[in-house]
């Protein structure tokens, strides 16, 4: 269950990330692949644009946790400072509801700031 927890933040520090002004964070899933990808830019998207990282992660690969964690590293380095922030250390402490209401918060903020 590491694996998913280590996914858990990289949304996380998503929805955080993306909640600032100019930058973007594209997360996706392929299900038919068992393959998470991730794609940053830095200064906000704009079409034709192409990203200034992009890691694609296998997540039945041997070293899945490594490449994991050198994602959440890039996510950090963008600036996302490491604050008390949700993050469950297992499954039994991850709760979706928790979840959706961080997101609900960030979208609020969001509006505040933006109109």
């Amino acid at each position: 269950m590491k694996k998913f927890m280590l996914i858990l933040k990289i949304v996380l520090l998503g929805l955080r990330i993306n909640s600032r002004e100019r930058n973007t964070i594209f997360i996706s899933y392929y299900g038919h692949v068992d393959l998470l990808r991730v794609d940053v830019h830095t200064e906000g998207w704009e079409k034709n644009i192409y990203p200034d990282y992009t890691k694609e992660v296998y997540l039945a690969s041997e070293d899945v946790e490594k490449e994991l964690r050198l994602i959440i590293g890039e996510l950090k380095a963008i600036g996302i400072e490491e604050e008390e922030e949700y993050v469950p250390k297992d499954e039994n402490e991850f709760d979706i509801f928790e979840l959706i209401n961080e997101e609900r918060n960030l979208d609020e903020a969001w509006e505040e700031k933006n109109g």
